[in-house]
């Protein structure tokens, strides 16, 4: 099974533009999550599918992380 980049990165267009229709930024960066995928795919084209899921996992977690950072000022 070949999943190619635009796959990913359609993905992820769909995912951010649903998220007009659900609002709650969990979509967001799902799709961004993906789109970093597919960017990255079509740097290194030979990553197998289950190597692009392990990829996404993670990348999807740690976007909201590196934005809602708690202040720490108080």
């Amino acid at each position: 099974m070949e999943v190619l980049p635009w796959y990913w990165m359609a993905g992820g267009i769909v995912l951010i533009i649903l998220e007009v229709f659900a609002p709650g930024t969990i979509l967001v960066w799902m799709g961004l999550s993906a789109v970093a995928v597919g960017m990255l795919l079509n740097l290194a084209p030979n990553i197998n599918w289950y190597a692009q899921g392990i990829l996404f996992a993670p990348v999807d977690l740690a976007w909201p992380e590196t934005v809602y950072r708690p202040r720490q000022d108080r």
